[in-house]
């Protein structure tokens, strides 16, 4: 519109449609959310629960079945942010941090410890060589069996040092929120699978050792499969968004504007049209050369040629792409150009 008048009706209208944009958004996310948390809650509470049981008592099997509700539920509670919760995005790499370090002190906690009690938790049976008090001792690993738990918990430990250490530093750095959900996915699916790697090498280890007992390895064998699995699914974007949009779409459509609202996160749509029209910038057909069109990169140069707008002296939007043929979209634009300077 080149009226004020008329381009007040627009603005009008196109708040009205952010607006109601911005309220499908939060149901839509309220759909990916609310399940998703809830499973959250109640894996990590009841996880966190058994593993400080298996810190304390030296107990193999809580910290075995501890460890493997707190792997989905950590999962999906990062599987209800999106990349516009950047508060939620900072607390949940603060706390991501903070939850290796404590899993650190758990692990080491737990690889000091050992002795007869461990042996008879794990294994159902003793080893009479195994029989010495519950410190960290070089008799301790000439126990086959103590000497595998042992390593076994160092590299968990070393695996949540490292991912604790990567974490604090992007909370300190404060990256963008994209980039920090990217590292959560990424730094969860390497600690799950590792995790899973160095369980399985522990489950070998104490099965040549003992032969196979099913009522103790069974269970450290299915949370070692999950936590594998888990650290494939996790490495992979399109697994995590095609849940998303699953859970997005229980119980109605979604549609294209509800992507919008994912955009304005918490800001008002008066307050995302305001800072629209400050950044607001065009570009003279004439500046443009058939080279700025096939440029397949970004140049930071280009951005010389603009100059500050606002929507009623832009004459026309293009879509551009890399991808397009850049000889035939230079024609178009000549072509579009030539008619509008004769109308």
């Amino acid at each position: 519109p080149k009226d004020p008048p008329a381009l007040e009706r627009w603005q009008g209208t196109i708040r009205s449609q952010l607006d109601r944009s911005q309220e499908a958004g939060q149901r839509w996310k309220q759909r990916i959310q609310l399940p998703t948390i809830r499973v959250a809650i109640f894996c990590l509470a009841v996880g966190i629960i058994l593993c400080l049981l298996g810190a304390l008592l030296a107990g193999d099997q809580f910290l075995t079945i501890g460890i493997g509700l707190i792997f989905p539920g950590a999962f999906a509670a990062v599987l209800a942010l999106v990349p516009t919760d950047s508060a939620s995005i900072r607390a949940a790499t603060r706390g991501g941090a903070v939850s290796n370090f404590v899993l650190v002190a758990v692990f080491v906690g737990m690889g000091a410890t050992t002795g007869r009690g461990h042996i008879v938790d794990i294994a159902g049976f003793h080893d009479d060589f195994c029989q010495h008090d519950r410190t960290l001792t070089l008799q301790t690993l000439e126990c086959p069996s103590e000497a595998a738990y042992f390593s076994r918990n160092f590299g968990f430990a070393l695996v949540s040092f490292v991912n604790g250490v990567r974490q604090a530093l992007a909370y300190h750095h404060n990256i963008p929120p994209r980039a920090a959900l990217e590292l959560l996915w990424s730094l969860g699916g390497i600690h799950s699978f590792l995790y899973g790697v160095c369980s399985l090498a522990y489950s070998v280890a104490i099965i040549v050792i003992y032969g196979f007992n099913v009522p103790m390895h069974l269970p450290r064998l299915l949370v070692t499969a999950e936590t594998l699995a888990l650290g494939v699914i996790a490495s992979r974007p399109r697994v995590r968004v095609m849940v998303q949009a699953y859970l997005a779409s229980r119980g109605g459509a979604c549609s294209s504007a509800v992507g919008i609202a994912a955009l304005l996160g918490g800001r008002s749509t008066a307050e995302v049209q305001s800072i629209a029209f400050s950044l607001l910038r065009s570009v003279s057909a004439e500046l443009l050369t058939a080279e700025d069109m096939a440029r397949p990169t970004p140049d930071t140069a280009l951005y010389q040629l603009t100059e500050p707008a606002s929507p009623h002296t832009i004459d026309c939007f293009i879509s551009h792409s890399w991808r397009d043929n850049p000889d035939l979209k230079w024609a178009a634009l000549q072509e579009r150009r030539g008619r509008f300077k004769t109308a």
